[in-house]
């Protein structure tokens, strides 16, 4: 991930290129990627974060985002949660919802993957982080996508990716910002 600038607004974007991993073929990532920026492109939630743009450079597939500077940025934390549970919580289970009514799996939700825009002293709800979306009903491409503890049963037995599966990471997040 690099931070840029969009040569059109002047704006800062991030760019997010598929990285390497030994237990997935870079090729695969490509793919992956691609899909998830094809997927998602017109997409259009106040909740979710999804890429403006997608091209080839170097032979590998990348995306675009729109930055969110690191003093307006939070992920989601106990704290935030405690104090402000009446307003993240429908805002978050509006934005996991529209993923879901698009015919999608976020496939990878985890705090790290929700942050809390806090411009203009309102807390924004943005999940983050759309590579790994796949199609409700549909496998996982070779290995086992995600991040455990926040893999549901589910996916690891039946190896298909359901919107259940995204209310249980939702469970786990919950769970481990309340403890």
């Amino acid at each position: 991930t690099v931070l840029g600038r969009d040569r059109t607004s002047g704006g800062d974007v991030v760019f997010k290129h598929a990285q390497t991993n030994a237990e997935i073929p870079g090729v695969d990532l490509d793919v992956i990627l691609r899909d998830s920026y094809e997927a998602t492109r017109y997409w259009r939630h106040p909740g979710v974060l999804v890429p403006f743009a997608g091209f080839e450079r170097d032979g590998h597939f990348e995306i675009a985002l729109r930055y969110i500077p690191d003093e307006r940025r939070s992920v989601l934390s106990p704290e935030l949660m405690r104090d402000h549970a009446a307003e993240i919580l429908p805002q978050l289970f509006s934005a996991v919802e529209f993923i879901h009514l698009m015919g999608y799996v976020h496939c990878d939700l985890k705090s790290e993957n929700i942050f809390i825009d806090n411009r203009n002293e309102h807390n924004r709800v943005l999940i983050t982080d759309l590579d790994l979306v796949r199609p409700v009903g549909s496998k996982p491409m070779g290995k086992i996508i995600g991040t455990q503890p926040f893999i549901a049963p589910e996916v690891l037995e039946d190896d298909i990716f359901v919107a259940q599966s995204d209310y249980y990471s939702l469970g786990v997040i919950m769970f481990l910002l309340c403890h």
